[in-house]
């Protein structure tokens, strides 16, 4: 549950501070009467005392950062955003995406070693870093959603319309019960530049558009929208 501490914090307080009020009355009360009733504002504390058990006794999700596989424009940047986020929160698991099999296979493309040295640096154990198969991002989230768990937060290491992309995956995969629902979406911001807003704005209308269940890639039908997109990635070298 995200904002677990705050809340307990919240329920206790409230509760004291209800049952401080009940207390003060009731021994008020019980110097002029000693029938006098229990005050309101004892069951009142009682009540948020409860819920602040119960928020106690949730188990907290966990926290993962998702890095896109990247063309080596966004190399720097994602690894930037990728440290300065890993140092600000509790990340409890990396996951790099791009259809890579094997840990060995990071080091035979030039824009993944740098995530990896930054996640290690960090004190993400190599257990704790997952590697995706997905051949796009459609892939990425049918892939992302076997992993987490309803109370998770999942911060995505991109510019803001491709984490629109992302996030209206997410949204399409939920509706088709193939992502969890209760997970917390945040964007690891990194710059969006003409670049960037092309291909953002393609692959996020893209999504838009189409209504068919997500499905792997080799399931899919062949589409124009697809072949559109995959020439302009040529193009502009992502």
């Amino acid at each position: 549950m995200r904002y677990k501490k705050e809340l307990e914090t919240l329920f206790f307080i409230l509760a004291l501070g209800f049952l401080l009020i009940s207390l003060r009355f009731t021994l008020s009360g019980g110097v002029i009467n000693v029938n006098t009733p229990v005050s309101v504002n004892f069951f009142i504390g009682l009540f948020f005392l409860l819920i602040g058990f119960i928020i106690m006794a949730q188990g907290e999700g966990l926290e993962y950062l998702v890095i896109p596989h990247s063309g080596r424009q966004w190399q720097t940047s994602r690894s930037k955003s990728a440290k300065d986020l890993l140092e600000r929160r509790n990340i409890k698991r990396v996951v790099i995406t791009g259809a890579i099999e094997h840990e060995k296979e990071m080091y035979k493309d030039k824009s993944r070693p740098s995530f990896y040295r930054v996640i290690r640096d960090a004190g993400i154990s190599p257990k704790d870093i997952k590697l995706l198969r997905g051949k796009d991002s459609e892939e990425d989230i049918l892939y992302l959603g076997k992993m987490v768990n309803s109370g998770d937060t999942v911060y995505f290491d991109t510019f803001p319309l491709h984490y629109q992309e992302y996030k209206t995956l997410v949204r399409k995969a939920q509706r088709d019960r193939k992502f969890p629902k209760g997970v917390y979406l945040r964007n690891a911001r990194i710059p969006q530049g003409r670049i960037e807003i092309t291909y953002g704005i393609l692959g996020w209308l893209e999504e838009l558009i189409k209504r068919r269940p997500l499905d792997y890639k080799e399931n899919r039908p062949n589409d124009t929208l697809d072949k559109v997109k995959g020439i302009v990635k040529k193009i502009i070298g992502v």
